[in-house]
């Protein structure tokens, strides 16, 4: 049976400080060159995704910074950019690069025009765009 609208029995984080805790754990989980989407919170107590973490971070920009989440995107890219620089000029020899093909063309769009590209690395605008697109 659904909640009725406005309910907040329900919330999966309720307090700004879980929800704040969690947007840090995301921000770590961008940081560390994973997508969005393979992240979740579990304190074991409360617990839920990033669907329901850009809900919160929508509702109230102030409290989580969109800059941080970019930060934390672009720290993730550059991550990825390292691997795939130290296997081409051979400081990573044992590298698999069909697989880091693999990785750039999904995670990044490598392979599309940029317009068609929905990346992790992206503007604070087109950020805040995919959070909308995202409800």
């Amino acid at each position: 049976m659904p909640y009725a609208f406005g309910n907040k029995h329900a919330e999966a984080l309720p307090t700004t400080e879980l929800r704040l805790k969690a947007f840090d754990s995301f921000c770590e989980h961008l940081a560390q060159g994973y997508h969005r989407t393979s992240w979740c919170y579990d304190d074991g107590k409360y617990m839920c995704c990033y669907k329901t973490l850009m809900t919160y971070v929508k509702s109230d920009p102030t409290v989580f910074p969109i800059v941080k989440q970019s930060s934390s995107l672009a720290k993730g890219q550059k991550l990825w950019e390292k691997v795939l620089s130290d296997s081409a000029t051979g400081e990573n020899p044992k590298a698999n690069t069909a697989s880091l093909q693999m990785i750039m063309r999904n995670k990044y769009g490598w392979d599309k025009k940029e317009e068609e590209r929905e990346v992790d690395s992206i503007t604070p605008e087109q950020l805040q765009s995919l959070i909308d697109k995202n409800d």
